[in-house]
């Protein structure tokens, strides 16, 4: 599932992940094109805590833009979707860390506008993962 930003500079991507031994992971991958500058991140061992609970809520924030529904990840990795006046504004975080001589936790952070069209779609790419 690929969330495209409404000028098509930014986008992420959700992908579920399974090995042969049956480990099920999701990979984000996420990138951004300022003009001056480019950044792109990917992690492919993040956990989704919330999937289920997010989906419910993400369906009912199609029609009630209120709410603010957050996918939780490992990794403090995250989508938020919320309403920001008329447009529906997608935050994420892809995190990650190192575990070696020293601990470092990275993240490549960013928000982008989302067409309000392609909300159903996304909704359905996100039961089929599920």
């Amino acid at each position: 599932m690929k969330i495209v930003s409404s000028d098509n500079k930014f986008w992420v991507e959700l992908v579920k992940v399974e090995d042969e031994y049956g480990y099920s992971a999701f990979s984000i991958y996420g990138y951004a094109d300022l003009g001056h500058s480019k950044f792109e991140a990917k992690n492919n061992d993040v956990h989704l805590l919330n999937l289920p609970e997010f989906i419910s809520k993400f369906d009912r924030f199609i029609l009630d833009r209120t709410l603010v529904p957050k996918l939780e990840g490992t990794y403090d990795s995250y989508l938020e979707f919320k309403c920001v006046g008329s447009p529906v504004i997608l935050t994420y975080n892809i995190g990650s860390a190192y575990c070696g001589t020293t601990n470092s936790e990275f993240g490549f952070t960013g928000s982008f506008e989302v067409e309000q069209e392609y909300l159903n779609t996304l909704l359905l790419e996100l039961q089929e993962n599920a």
